[in-house]
């Protein structure tokens, strides 16, 4: 109430700001620390509550500045009858609570102890009925801070839903809400497991199995945060290293087993040893990591990667990269561990998409690959490092193999067909050797002469084949298939000399042979 109403006369004439200077600083703070550090949310949720307030009312222009100066009056008149503690108690309580709403001097930002922002406005149009409107806390992000912190207690602000769960909001927390390609962080709170982590209008929302309330015990899920800020960590080396390439990284993605990056580069172009390289060569120098805001003529200075989306933290190692960014990060490069590029594939036009994998996920993936190459090892007989060759002459001897069978098969459909020739100019039957088959027999009676009314059962699906000679008079071979395959609720097309389909009501594949057979006999 104090910002907004001070905001409302300086809107309204400005008595208050140039008439009594020190009111104005007392709801707004001073850029040199006193009596407190600016606090930029307040200033934020000030403006924003004052609008939302005022479009609630759906008041015109005229009516807008009568309800700033009715909010200006009641401010006036509660000063003249309200009392309450000291005004070095109010300065110091401002200053413990700076931290909670951005507060910021020459120096950096305020330091905590931090408690929860609550703010209230109150505002009428002509006419209008009073109301009041509630600014939601804002959550104290400690994973900023200090992202190896997995153990707080905080207190439930409010329970909401979110994807029909629900969701607590904390006055505190160390959990990191999905954002920036990295998922949401999981854990507990007070024994009720958080199954996510979200950000919905600027507030931190812990998604949990079971209503929670009070003060909590929370716990972050250590492993899988260690392994967010391995893969998010080597992500940005990674991109680092492809950026000094002239490939930089367009988009990326945290996923479940691997991690993927965009570049805006042809797949061509793109020299992916040589950026794995020097990514790794940053992770075992072992360098020091700055998380922290940049700004002013500090900002400035640092070469950053990419233009910031929000917020003014950038995460910077030394000579390597500076990128604006909200995740989290270890203190080191050493604790990615490694960073291995498992594929790179076009994506796009003129993109490449690069899939790779940092620390711990490393040695799992290793750890699997070993025992499928072991597996498949002892299955073929040879030895992990003969693999590839003993699969080579397989794989040779399998297509060898393969081509003699088809030669054999031709050799028997052709004289299955001399046998079916013999028994007139059309051929109606069922064979027993699959789709494939039937097609080649059909093709072979057609090229001696006689019409083919094939049919065979192949994976529980009905199958039709019909063929005649070329330019054969009579009913068209496609309208043919196209009768029978309604009995099979089945597919399929041709033309006048060739046509196949199948369908899934094997049962009736005698049934179709023959309505084909009327309609084909003259």
């Amino acid at each position: 109430m104090e910002a907004l109403a001070a905001v409302a006369e300086v809107l309204h004439g400005a008595p208050c700001r140039f008439a009594d200077p020190a009111r104005f600083s007392l709801a707004h703070g001073g850029k040199d620390g006193h009596p407190f550090p600016v606090p930029l949310r307040v200033y934020d949720r000030t403006i924003a509550v004052l609008q939302q307030a005022v479009a609630a009312a759906r008041l015109g222009n005229d009516e807008k500045l009568q309800a700033l100066e009715r909010l200006d009056e009641q401010a006036r008149r509660l000063e003249s009858v309200a009392s309450g503690p000291p005004l070095e108690q109010l300065i110091e309580r401002e200053r413990e609570r700076s931290h909670e709403y951005g507060g910021r001097d020459v120096s950096g930002p305020a330091r905590p102890p931090r408690r929860q922002l609550q703010l209230f406005a109150k505002c009428a149009g002509e006419g209008a009925t009073l109301r009041w409107i509630t600014i939601a806390p804002m959550t104290t992000r400690l994973y900023l801070s200090d992202p190896y912190l997995t153990h707080f207690r905080a207190r439930v602000v409010e329970m909401r839903e979110l994807d029909g769960k629900p969701a607590a909001v904390l006055d505190q927390s160390a959990f990191y809400p999905e954002g920036g390609g990295q998922p949401g962080d999981r854990g507990t709170l007070g024994g009720v497991a958080v199954l996510d982590t979200q950000e919905r209008g600027g507030e931190v929302l812990h998604v949990v199995s079971g209503a929670v309330e009070g003060e909590v015990d929370a716990r972050v899920d250590w492993a899988r945060r260690f392994d967010h800020m391995q893969q998010h960590h080597g992500q940005h080396l990674l991109s680092a290293a492809f950026d000094k390439l002239e490939a930089p990284t367009v988009s990326f993605h945290l996923g479940e087993r691997t991690c993927t990056i965009d570049l805006d580069a042809p797949l061509g172009k793109v020299d992916i040893g040589a950026a794995e390289t020097l990514a790794n060569e940053s992770v075992w120098r072992n360098l020091p990591v700055i998380a922290r805001d940049f700004t002013g003529a500090e900002r400035e200075k640092l070469p950053l990667r990419k233009e910031p989306v929000k917020g003014d933290r950038v995460v910077l190692v030394e000579g390597v990269d500076a990128s604006p960014c909200g995740g989290t990060h270890p203190q080191r490069t050493g604790e990615v561990g490694c960073i291995a590029v498992l594929k790179a594939q076009r994506w796009g036009d003129g993109k490449a998409r690069v899939e790779f994998a940092c620390g711990g996920r490393v040695v799992k993936l290793l750890h699997e690959a070993s025992d499928i190459v072991s597996a498949a090892a002892e299955a073929l007989k040879t030895g992990p490092q003969d693999l590839a060759q003993q699969a080579a002459r397989i794989a040779a001897n399998e297509h060898a193999r393969r081509k003699e069978a088809e030669a054999l098969l031709l050799e028997l459909a052709k004289h299955e067909a001399q046998q079916l020739r013999q028994q007139g100019e059309l051929i109606v039957t069922k064979l027993d050797k699959g789709a494939a088959y039937a097609r080649t027999v059909a093709q072979a009676i057609a090229g001696a002469g006689g019409t083919a009314l094939l049919g065979a059962v192949e994976d529980g699906r009905a199958h039709l084949v019909f063929a005649r000679p070329k330019g054969a008079q009579g009913v068209a071979m496609g309208a043919l298939l196209k009768e029978a395959l309604a009995l099979l609720d089945g597919k399929g097309g041709g033309g006048a000399d060739f046509a196949q389909g199948s369908g899934p009501k094997a049962e009736m594949l005698e049934q179709a042979l023959q309505r084909a057979a009327q309609k084909a006999r003259p």
